[in-house]
Parts: C-alpha cells; sequence; structure tokens
C-alpha cells in the first residue's frame, strides 16, 4: 500500500513536471510549410530524375501558381580513391556538387544560394564482375544525393532566410 502511494506520486509529479516540455524544432516545419506545394522545381546536371523526385517528396507538386523557384544544378565525380598494385581500383569515391538557388519568383529576388558538396566511398570486388559491388555503388549514391539535398533543406529550416525579401539591399 505504502509503495504503491510512494509509485503513484513519483508518477504524478513526474507527469506534471513535463507537461509543460517543448521541442526544440518545434517549428521547424514553417519553413518547409512555406515551400510546400509553391515550389516550381528547376533541376539540371548528374541524376536529375533522383534529385527531382526526392525534392518533390519534400516540397510537394505545384498545384496553383509557383511563388518560389529551386534551381538545382548537380554534378558527380566518381574517382578512385585506393588503387593497388595491379592499378586497380578498390576503393572509389563519389562527390557530389550541388549548387541551390532559391527564388521568389513574385518579388524576383534571390533568397538563398547554397552549394553543397558531399562524399562518400565504397570499397569494390576485384575478382571478376561483381553485382555487389554495383549495388553498393548506386545505393550509396542515392543516399549521398538525399544527405545533400537534407543539408540543404535543414539550411533552409535553421536559418534567419526571409522568404519575402523584405531585408534586400
Amino acid at each position: 500500500m505504502f509503495l504503491k502511494k510512494i509509485f503513484f506520486s513519483t508518477l504524478l509529479i513526474y507527469i506534471v513536471g513535463c507537461s509543460d516540455l517543448r521541442f526544440v524544432y518545434d517549428d521547424s516545419h514553417k519553413k518547409l510549410n512555406d515551400l510546400f506545394e509553391k515550389t516550381l522545381l528547376s533541376i539540371s546536371g548528374d541524376d536529375s530524375e533522383t534529385i527531382r523526385i526526392y525534392i518533390q517528396s519534400k516540397v510537394g507538386a505545384v498545384l496553383n501558381r509557383a511563388t518560389y523557384q529551386l534551381i538545382v544544378s548537380s554534378k558527380k565525380e566518381i574517382t578512385a580513391a585506393v588503387l593497388d598494385k595491379d592499378a586497380t581500383a578498390s576503393k572509389i569515391q563519389i562527390k557530389n556538387t550541388t549548387h541551390y538557388s532559391l527564388i521568389n519568383i513574385k518579388k524576383s529576388c534571390v533568397i538563398l544560394n547554397k552549394e553543397i558538396e558531399t562524399i562518400a566511398s565504397y570499397n569494390t570486388k576485384s575478382e571478376g564482375y561483381s553485382f555487389g559491388s554495383d549495388l553498393s555503388e548506386s545505393e550509396l549514391l542515392e543516399k549521398n544525393l538525399y544527405s545533400n539535398i537534407d543539408i540543404f533543406f535543414n539550411n533552409v529550416i535553421l536559418s534567419n532566410i526571409n522568404f519575402n525579401c523584405k531585408n534586400e539591399n
């Protein structure tokens, strides 16, 4: 009986103490909501279809007239990071350099210009043809692109940018 009172008292104090708990990024998606279904995408460069699909999953398709335009230009470089004695590559490095330009169409101003570079690497199998190496390359390439895009949207969320261009010089 006494143990039950202590347990319920502790539980009550815990619930009351955490009742006003607020998360740090409580309104972080407000900026993404401003872009949602209002952003026209213009994508060029390497892996543009993969980039378009992933960005569109974040900002949606334009339903009416677009307020913003996101111009994305990507470049992919695949290099041999480690060469063995027989001149075969045992480690491949993939570098994605992507330039983002977010524009307010109605006000004709640039909201954000950002260039983001992400690098990933994977080990290859040098004994004949390896489907595993090809699969790991395509998976790593996709994850690297997604990481690059996520970094851009995290910059949008966490920065003090103004979508209305009020502080324009």
